[in-house]
């Protein structure tokens, strides 16, 4: 089978599913349909919420004009640069603890924890 004919059922085995994203997920699950690397980079993604836009849940759609402008969509969700990003909220704390120190003037721990924010890319408010 060549990767065309493969892409095509594959698609028809997806349209099955139409309607039950959990359902899909999780036959694609129990039937190993993701590689390790795959599974960190969507567990670790900030990107993905609730309410993901174009979702049953979101309150619209996407449409998309090109091919290209679909997949950069898509890819978002599974970028190892999006997975990489920083929670918001833990942010915000690690922002509120360096404030916090700084005004009670532990400035070792303060240094530390600025540091530590450097080192893993938080923006740093104070």
């Amino acid at each position: 089978m060549n990767r065309s004919e493969f892409e095509h059922n594959l698609s028809l085995l997806l349209k099955l599913f139409n309607g039950r994203p959990n359902h899909l997920a999780r036959f694609l699950i129990n039937n190993n349909c993701f590689t390790d690397e795959f599974k960190e980079l969507v567990l670790n993604n900030y990107e993905l919420g609730e309410d993901v836009e174009g979702t049953e849940d979101s309150e619209e759609n996407i449409d998309f004009s090109t091919y290209d402008e679909m997949n950069s969509y898509y890819d978002k969700f599974i970028s190892s640069d999006i997975t990489n990003k920083v929670d918001p909220n833990v942010s915000r704390e690690l922002n509120i603890r360096l404030l916090t120190l700084i005004s009670g003037e532990k400035f070792e721990d303060a240094a530390r924890l600025r540091d530590y924010m450097r080192k893993k890319d938080i923006k740093i408010i104070v």
